[in-house]
């Protein structure tokens, strides 16, 4: 009976140890759950989403790398800006067959469909970031806008910077083009400013700002579905290798934006 007794706690230690290991290893799991959703987020942030026009795919882009995906085609690699450099802003035309990034080091880069460059700032169009910026609903019109209200309008069919001009508008994050392409709109939370391209001449100031683009729940879903694609492409952590490799990207003259 002694020795029946003595084994209880014995027993009871033993269970007490296995309960012990497994809260552990379920904590531990919580634990590598947490960090990865941490990972994520920070990856997340390092990304810029912008979903295609009628299709299910959309660019993102990670750093100065700029990733395209059509419906159920796999993730690829578009194009690049420079290595020192990062991508801030993304644009596509409403038809879906023009793509324009800015940088943070005040450079645009503009593909057609097929992968070809259009354009290829050689120096900074601005020293500072280029903070919005809109494809007019035909492709053939850029325009840019940098922090410091700077504004640049490239003309593709001319091949030339049709308009610059300094708006008011504190840190514009929104651009369009609207009466065929005559008129630019820029706006901020707050105001908003409509200049006449015929004349380059500022038309009015409304009172009226416009809020930052919020993604669907769609186009939500879509650009985690692409981050997890993202991340399980090696290229992005073989920074040595893969990333160097040519991409057969056709090749545009290089256009100075300061002349």
């Amino acid at each position: 009976m002694a020795s029946s007794l003595r084994i209880v706690p014995f027993l009871l230690s033993c269970m007490s140890i296995t309960l012990t290991a497994g809260d552990r290893d379920k904590k531990q799991q919580v634990h590598n759950k947490e960090s990865e959703h941490a990972a994520f987020n920070v990856f997340q942030e390092k990304t810029i989403y912008c979903p295609l026009p009628n299709d299910d795919g959309g660019v993102i882009t990670f750093g100065s790398l700029v990733f395209l995906k059509h419906r159920n085609n796999p993730l690829r690699l578009f194009g690049r800006v420079r290595e020192c450099d990062s991508i801030k802003t993304v644009t596509i035309s409403d038809d879906g067959d023009t793509l324009a990034v800015g940088t943070k080091g005040g450079l645009r880069y503009v593909w057609n469909q097929h992968g070809t460059l259009m354009l290829s700032d050689t120096s900074p169009a601005s020293l500072h970031p280029v903070h919005s910026m809109a494809l007019s609903r035909d492709g053939y019109k850029l325009a840019t806008v940098f922090t410091d209200g700077l504004v640049r309008i490239f003309d593709f069919k001319k091949y030339v910077e049709a308009h610059i001009f300094k708006s008011f508008i504190h840190e514009p994050h929104h651009c369009i083009f609207v009466n065929k392409s005559t008129t630019l709109k820029i706006a901020n939370n707050i105001d908003t400013e409509v200049w006449d391209l015929t004349v380059s001449r500022l038309a009015k100031r409304e009172g009226l700002g416009k809020k930052a683009v919020v993604l669907t729940d769609r186009e939500q879903k879509q650009h985690k579905k692409l981050l997890t694609e993202l991340l399980s492409i090696t290229m992005v952590v073989d920074k040595d290798v893969s990333l160097r490799h040519d991409t057969g990207l056709g090749k545009a003259p290089h256009h100075n934006a300061r002349d």
